[in-house]
């Protein structure tokens, strides 16, 4: 954040240079670990994201909590709680509907990309097999 401050550009394009290369070197790597190894690369990712769940568990309560370098106080130790649980623990309300509509939305979202996918490589499928009978011909 201090190179964008003082407008290092030498620092942001080696740090943007540095991304870009990490994230097409990962892609690759990705893409080779699926061609080679695609169950177990899925069932990697799956428990990367099964295991990130308590971390992002919207409903938490706090334990332990310390206030930063600026005076806001944060929390420190958390439990996570049942969203039934969370506004006797808390006294907060627990934006369960909010929680739902994302998940809704989320879901959509997953599947309306994955058919949109699955309609550009039956497209690519079609031209690739319209330029083999051209070729027959």
């Amino acid at each position: 954040m201090g190179a964008v401050k003082a407008a290092q550009y030498d620092v942001l394009l080696t740090f943007m240079s540095g991304c870009a290369v990490g994230l097409l070197a990962f892609s690759h790597v990705l893409a080779w670990l699926f061609r080679r190894f695609h169950d177990a690369t899925v069932a990697l990712i799956v428990g990367f994201l099964v295991g990130s769940l308590p971390k992002i568990w919207p409903w938490k309560q706090t334990l332990e909590s310390y206030i930063d370098r600026h005076g806001i106080e944060k929390p420190l130790v958390q439990r996570n709680v049942s969203p039934w649980q969370y506004p006797e623990l808390t006294g907060d309300e627990p934006a369960f509907a909010f929680a739902i509509v994302a998940s809704v939305f989320g879901f959509i979202l997953v599947v309306g990309i994955d058919r949109w996918n699955k309609g550009l490589r039956s497209e690519a499928a079609v031209g690739v097999n319209a330029s083999r009978s051209d070729d027959l011909r």
